[in-house]
């Protein structure tokens, strides 16, 4: 509901101004792409019309976002222009969302084929963007869409494109992994879970065990990194955590739990380990309270989510990035408690 209440006639809105919408800061590519996750996924749960309806309404946002050489503008004003942060920071992730969010829909057993139809043509426009020298996390967003797509139909057109991004995304930790920094870069950052979970699903579909153990390597670190004896402490975005040893603790963003969660579930449905569904449920709990500061980011009266925890306070707005951030984890680890 409180999804419902975040969009209007034409996508999600941006921000909130606590728990209202705030209908001055536009829309973004990357809210609506992983809104199309969620409102897919949770179709695919309830079969619920109106759900169906935001599927339509997230995917039209998209196709009207998408530019002439299959990129996407991010940043779209109240009026429905483009505006200047558009030109000021990179919107290259916007892109990999897209292509993530298109691939649930297109693998979608029972999103109506005339959705899939046009999901998959806004896809297979989109592809160039990723087959060239993208960022890793770029790269990882579309892994996860495409190699879904691939999954489903067990196999097809989109298995090259597979190999090629997660063979781009191994060529990263080759660069950048030691003894003791199993990473793909120098820096952890945000939504660090999106890279191992992407090698995963790469690995569903082609088997290559390189995949698995690189992606097993890498959460086994994220988890050194930030789950403690009793609670998840995200990656700060002050500052990140560099191989130097410094690691920063805040601010810290929903989106980041969220990523590590289906991380931790993704590998726990390859390996059958216990340990990475307990380690899932833990870092679930960083939105019901379980974090430093004890305070739940999950908003029960809202259903919306907080958008962020400073090392003393909870940022009491709710908006679009944090309450899908929050929903998408919970669809996720629902079957698992």
């Amino acid at each position: 509901q409180y999804c419902e209440r975040l969009t209007d006639t034409n996508a999600m809105i941006q921000f909130a101004k606590g728990v209202e919408p705030d209908t001055s800061s536009g829309y973004t590519v990357d809210d609506n792409a992983r809104a199309l996750v969620v409102a897919t996924v949770h179709y695919e749960k309830t079969r619920d019309k109106s759900t169906l309806s935001l599927v339509r309404r997230y995917g039209a946002f998209l196709a009207s976002a998408q530019k002439s050489d299959g990129s996407f503008i991010n940043y779209i004003n109240k009026d429905k222009r483009p505006t200047r942060q558009n030109r000021e920071e990179n919107t290259e992730d916007a892109s990999g969302r897209a292509i993530w969010g298109l691939g649930v829909v297109v693998a979608s057993e029972h999103i109506p084929l005339d959705i899939r139809h046009r999901a998959e043509v806004l896809l297979r426009k989109a592809l160039p963007v990723v087959t060239r020298n993208a960022s890793i996390r770029t790269t990882a967003f579309a892994l996860l869409g495409i190699a879904t797509v691939a999954h489903a139909r067990h196999g097809g057109r989109y298995v090259a494109i597979v190999r090629r991004l997660a063979d781009s995304i191994v060529e990263r930790y080759i660069a950048n992994a030691s003894f003791d920094w199993q990473w793909f870069e120098p820096a952890l950052t945000y939504a660090n879970g999106i890279i191992p979970h992407a090698l995963i699903v790469a690995y569903r579909v082609v088997h290559n065990d390189h995949y698995r153990n690189i992606a097993k390597k890498t959460i086994d670190f994220l988890i050194k990194k930030t789950l403690f004896d009793t609670f998840y402490m995200p990656i700060g975005n002050k500052g990140w955590c560099t191989r130097d040893g410094r690691c920063s603790r805040f601010d810290q963003q929903p989106e980041d739990p969220s990523a590590m969660t289906m991380a931790l579930l993704a590998l726990y449905k390859t390996t059958q380990e216990e340990q990475y569904r307990m380690y899932a449920l833990r870092t679930f709990s960083w939105f019901l309270g379980e974090n430093v500061l004890k305070q739940p980011m999950y908003d029960t009266a809202s259903g919306g989510c907080h958008d962020g925890l400073s090392p003393t306070t909870v940022n009491a707005n709710e908006g679009a990035e944090s309450t899908i951030s929050y929903l998408l984890a919970r669809l996720m680890i629902e079957p698992y408690v």
